[in-house]
């Protein structure tokens, strides 16, 4: 009879959770109009898994206690449990939602007299401050509140109580419902959280966006002003300490990106303005691209900068004045070096900001078609920017070679041709075999330098590179798959094997055979492919 009780009383709360998550369900939609069924539903589930599983506890021992203090004197006929059972039932699906469901006390035995009640202490509702809430949580505050919890209240050693009255005790009784019942309030928080923390995060990038923008258009000024403009004022006086050429080889365009990354910020501030949920972006990212074009120049420019203020800075003098500009306190102890490298760095920095920002925007506004956009045009600008400098190092780097090649032009002319790159260039320890005499000369040390059509064999000498030998690549015959070992020509029947003198000297002979193996298959296809277009145009 107690376990059919139980179930009843178990029942009685799932149906009340309900109703309770249903009234729930039919305010929030009203008041919000933004609220998913699907949400409150789901709220309701955990609410009476909840109260299920801490309900069953609580009974469980309270029954257990009922069982145990129940005496011979105290069993009633059925039909007087029937209609205690039917009454106690009538009560519970009549009370509201909010109000805990009265568990049924055992039945007193006719021989020993009921306690008095306990006195209950009630806790009142702590008022919100209505500054704080939303227009949502006003419309609920309007709703008559309950008490979250209530204290449990527990008898004094000197006054003991007799079991059947602590078991029985509605105060405690009470408490025990009332923890697993959701309260109006929780139920609106958990809402407010869900809806809010998306607009929040993107607050929070928007922000570090302005922030970072302000922090990098302030190096530029300091670049500029710091460093840049007392160079130029010098130029009028008798002694500059740098030429016109190498202050613009050092700072490239620098100011062109410090006007227009200054426009962008004026930008970002007035948008920062709006309301959170209202700021757009998109459009501004999408219209500065262009504009941001001027950064490939600085980029392609920048390894000969360094390379030029590395030069500069080795005169006393330069470097004294150098060291004396990095003293200004806007410099924050960043010297000219650190400073420079910042718009190669900023490109890539926009790219993250906003892969995080679209992360965080509803794919149903306009503002993220716009981001993606332009997160889309800003790759593109890195991709390209990447391959230009690289572009950029090449040809300086053969202009270099250029300059310090000896005995090159003489015989083959410029090394500078518009199809001509280079792809690998090392120093080999060089053993050369001589067939027809079967000698073999020493170790000497030799820097090769592989382009897509020749490959040089010099001799370094102080600055200057001595050409010893050119040698066509297609006619390269390795004599093994294993070592760079190979006849420099099918004519010549000198063997050259080059061994490399770097902890990682394998790796590296590998990479130059493979190298020069893939190149040969390419000028075959590129001779092939030419020889068919012309036979074609003489058809």
């Amino acid at each position: 009879m107690d376990k059919h009780k139980e179930n009843i009383q178990l029942f009685c709360k799932e149906q009340s959770v309900l109703v309770g998550s249903t009234i729930v369900s039919c305010l929030i939609t009203y008041y919000t109009g933004t609220i998913t069924l699907g949400l409150i539903l789901l709220i309701s589930l955990v609410a009476v898994v909840s109260v299920k599983s801490k309900s069953t506890s609580g009974n469980s021992s309270t029954f257990t206690e009922t069982k145990k203090t129940t005496t011979p004197d105290q069993v009633i006929n059925k039909g007087k449990i029937g209609a205690k059972l039917t009454s106690s039932v009538s009560n519970v699906i009549s009370t509201p939602p909010q109000s805990p469901v009265k568990v049924l006390p055992p039945i007193p035995s006719p021989n020993k007299p009921t306690p008095p009640p306990v006195p209950s202490r009630s806790t009142p509702s702590t008022p919100i401050s209505k500054a704080n809430v939303t227009s949502t949580e006003n419309a609920v505050n309007s709703l008559p509140s309950t008490p979250i919890s209530q204290p449990i209240l527990r008898p004094s050693k000197s006054a003991p109580t007799s079991p059947a009255a602590s078991s029985s005790s509605p105060d405690s009784n009470k408490t025990i419902k009332k923890k697993g019942f959701p309260t109006f309030r929780g139920m609106i928080d958990a809402v407010k959280n869900i809806t809010t923390s998306d607009s929040q995060k993107r607050k929070n990038i928007a922000d570090e966006i302005l922030q970072t923008e302000r922090v990098y258009v302030g190096k530029l000024k300091v670049i500029v002003e710091v460093y840049l403009a007392p160079l130029k004022a010098a130029l009028d006086t008798s002694h500059p300490p740098l030429t016109s050429d190498q202050i613009q080889t050092i700072f490239g365009e620098i100011v062109t990106i410090y006007n227009y990354n200054s426009h962008f910020l004026t930008r970002l501030e007035e948008r920062m303005k709006q309301q959170a949920s209202s700021i757009v972006f998109g459009d501004i990212f999408i219209s500065i691209i262009d504009f941001l074009k001027t950064y490939s120049v600085y980029i392609n420019n920048y390894t000969k900068s360094l390379k030029t203020l590395e030069n500069v800075r080795k005169s006393s003098t330069i470097d004294q004045l150098f060291l004396q500009y990095g003293t200004n306190p806007a410099c924050d102890s960043l010297d000219l070096n650190s400073l420079l490298i910042m718009p190669v760095q900023r490109i890539p920095r926009y790219i993250l900001l906003l892969t995080e920002i679209i992360k965080n925007t509803d794919k149903e506004s306009q503002d993220y078609a716009n981001l993606n956009k332009a997160l889309s045009k800003m790759k593109d600008l890195a991709t390209e920017m990447n391959e230009n400098r690289r572009e950029a190092e090449l040809l300086n780097s053969m202009y270099d070679i250029q300059l310090r090649l000896d005995g090159f032009k003489e015989k083959y002319g410029d090394f500078l041709l518009p199809h001509r790159r280079i792809i690998l260039d090392n120093e080999f320890s060089e053993k050369t075999i001589k067939v027809q005499g079967n000698t073999t000369s020493g170790n000497s040390q030799r820097r090769y330098i592989l382009c897509n059509d020749i490959l040089l064999r010099t001799k370094p000498s102080g600055k200057k590179i001595q050409v010893k030998e050119v040698i066509d690549v297609d006619n390269i015959i390795f004599k093994d798959d294993t070592t760079l070992t190979f006849l420099t020509s099918s004519v010549s029947p000198d063997i050259l094997s080059l061994q490399s003198d770097d902890d990682n000297s394998e790796q590296i002979e590998n990479k130059w055979r493979e190298t020069i193996q893939n190149q040969q298959k390419v000028n075959k296809e590129n001779k092939t492919s030419f020889s068919v277009k012309r036979e074609s145009l003489h058809v």
